[in-house]
């Protein structure tokens, strides 16, 4: 297993082996990829048919099936006070994904943000956000992005 922390406290190395991770996720902005002073700690993707059942009174069984609702995607995780060791941001990581949310969220940035987890990509929009300190001692904050995804 890679060892993501660095040799002082708040600092975090970047992992770049593909093989050291246990899934990969990426969050696409037309293509663009960057560092942040961030550590992702849960990415989640919750999908959901849009159907109606009905029981008749022959006893039978009926499901109707209409498509897909809109998915809703959460990435959640952990701001250091300094850059990774190996990034290239002079900001503190939660001024990053603040950052990061104001310039990529659906209503500034009117195309789609592309989530992939595994193989799957999914067409989405960046919709809300949240934001805070959980440490304030070592200056540690937590954030998450509220993301919508389009059906399949």
């Amino acid at each position: 297993m890679a060892n993501i922390f660095g040799i002082s406290a708040g600092l975090a190395a970047v992992v770049t082996d593909p093989n050291a991770l246990p899934f990969y996720f990426k969050l696409g902005i037309g293509g663009s990829e960057g560092t942040s002073s961030a550590i992702v700690q849960k990415v989640s993707i919750k999908t959901k048919t849009n159907y109606q059942t009905l029981q008749t009174l022959n006893d039978y069984s009926y499901i109707y099936v209409f498509g897909e609702y809109p998915g809703e995607a959460e990435i959640q995780g952990i701001c250091l006070p300094r850059t990774c060791v190996g990034g290239g941001s002079n900001l503190d990581g939660l001024s990053q994904a603040i950052n990061y949310y104001a310039w990529n969220c659906l209503s500034f940035y009117k195309n789609w943000v592309f989530l992939g987890i595994g193989a799957a990509v999914f067409r989405s929009g960046i919709v809300g956000g949240t934001f805070g300190i959980i440490e304030p001692a070592h200056n540690i904050g937590q954030f998450s992005l509220h993301i919508i995804t389009a059906p399949p």
